[in-house]
């Protein structure tokens, strides 16, 4: 998963990750790139019945991220001869003073067997 917040730093963010098909599992979370963002994101267990991952992030980090970065990996199993599909939304994104970014985009790549984004 990949945050944008362009000119601004970004302090913290909260989004749903969503399966809409296929048979997939969520099997992990990871951090991001970013020091500021490298623990893995705090996320909702219950949302994980219904096919659905709401993490959310916080740092009080002097570095932090500005411009496109990636704040988070998702581990999946796929169990089905079918691509799985995936949907991203961003809840909020916001600055070391809690002031929300509205330019902030959320955009998502899956990696290849190896971790590797194209």
């Amino acid at each position: 998963l990949y945050l944008d917040s362009a000119h601004t730093a970004l302090g913290a963010y909260q989004l749903d990750f969503t399966i809409q098909s296929g048979s997939v599992q969520f099997v992990g979370v990871e951090g991001g790139e970013s020091p500021a963002f490298a623990k893995a994101p705090y996320y909702d267990a219950r949302a994980l019945l219904h096919n659905r991952l709401v993490l959310a992030a916080y740092s009080t980090s002097a570095a932090l991220p500005s411009g496109k970065t990636r704040i988070a990996r998702i581990h999946v199993q796929v169990t089905g001869p079918d691509e799985p599909r995936y949907a991203a939304k961003l809840t909020v994104a916001a600055d070391a003073a809690g002031r929300e970014i509205p330019a902030a985009q959320l955009s998502f790549a899956p990696a290849n067997s190896q971790g590797v984004v194209p």
